[in-house]
């Protein structure tokens, strides 16, 4: 892994990080619309141009075993459907904060269960930059309230999070991002109408708002499209415990959206506290790290 490589998928993640953030946002003026017809929408909307995307890659796919398939059934279940529908039931029981300081417990899921997926040891920096990111976005997010329910949807959008990265690492070599964006993308957007279709008691949105139909299309095609292009592209250039340590940006991201929007009057030492050590945390965890690593290789050898 070169230098520019590696700089190039640290950008990727943080970008990522940042829009998804933003998508958190935009999902807020989503909780009164019918949430398995609302992400089914986003993702058939974001599958028609990944389509387009994903035919560069074509030549270079490679057939899938069936271990892979089943990746590919989980990285879909769990990172699109259940994280798109926990996160929006969350809201619905908790406020933004709360539910942004479970998902934000993924930096140390991905920093202990990463290394382990590729049959490899955990390492301290990443570790360690993973514990001082979730205590930044403690900060900056401050407690907010919740209900048990709010945090047990929050918990499962924070497993389905991780999920999304574990188990795509390994088909990124086979299919490429664009081609992986795409499958998942197009198998969660019929699903989800399926399940808006077949579950009791869904039904159809009598009037929809601009602020709804905004929402949607910018999840559809800076969160679907964009971030899951950057994420992968970033799961393909540096190792996934490091790569996991940037959605301690969505606070960020989040912050920055709602500030745009007149959305929220924060407390700006908090703010500043907070970023400074999500900043150090993933500072400390994939750059710091990075450079232990190559010293300890260059050592051995």
């Amino acid at each position: 892994m070169t230098h520019r490589t590696a700089r190039s998928g640290y950008l990727f993640a943080a970008a990522s990080t940042l829009v998804v953030g933003a998508g958190v946002t935009a999902a807020a003026y989503l909780v009164t619309f019918p949430v398995f017809l609302g992400q089914g929408i986003r993702y058939g909307l974001g599958a028609v141009v990944l389509y387009f995307l994903a035919r560069k890659e074509k030549d270079s796919n490679q057939l899938l075993s069936w271990q892979e398939r089943g990746y590919l059934a989980l990285v879909t279940a769990m990172g699109l459907v259940a994280f798109s529908v926990c996160s929006v039931e969350a809201l619905r029981g908790a406020s933004a904060p709360a539910v942004a300081i479970v998902i934000g417990a993924v930096p140390v899921t991905l920093a202990i269960a990463g290394p382990y997926m590729e049959h490899r040891r955990p390492t301290a920096a990443p570790l360690v930059g993973a514990i001082v990111v979730v205590a930044g976005t403690a900060v900056v997010e401050g407690t907010g309230h919740a209900t048990a329910a709010g945090i047990a949807w929050a918990a499962g959008a924070m497993i389905g999070d991780a999920g999304f990265s574990l188990f795509s690492v390994p088909l990124l070599r086979k299919i490429g991002p664009y081609t992986l964006s795409f499958r998942t993308a197009s198998a969660a957007a019929v699903a989800l109408v399926l399940l808006q279709v077949v579950l009791p008691g869904t039904k159809l949105p009598t009037a929809v708002t601009t602020s709804e139909v905004l929402a949607l299309a910018f999840q559809a095609a800076f969160v679907t499209v964009g971030a899951f292009v950057a994420w992968y592209l970033a799961l393909g250039s540096i190792p996934v415990e490091r790569v996991g340590l940037f959605p301690g940006l969505i606070p960020l991201g989040a912050l920055a959206s709602a500030a745009l929007l007149g959305a929220r009057i924060g407390n700006p030492i908090a703010d500043v506290a907070g970023t400074a050590l999500l900043l150090a945390g993933i500072y400390y965890g994939s750059v710091r790290g990075s450079s232990r690593s190559a010293k300890a290789a260059t050592a051995t050898a």
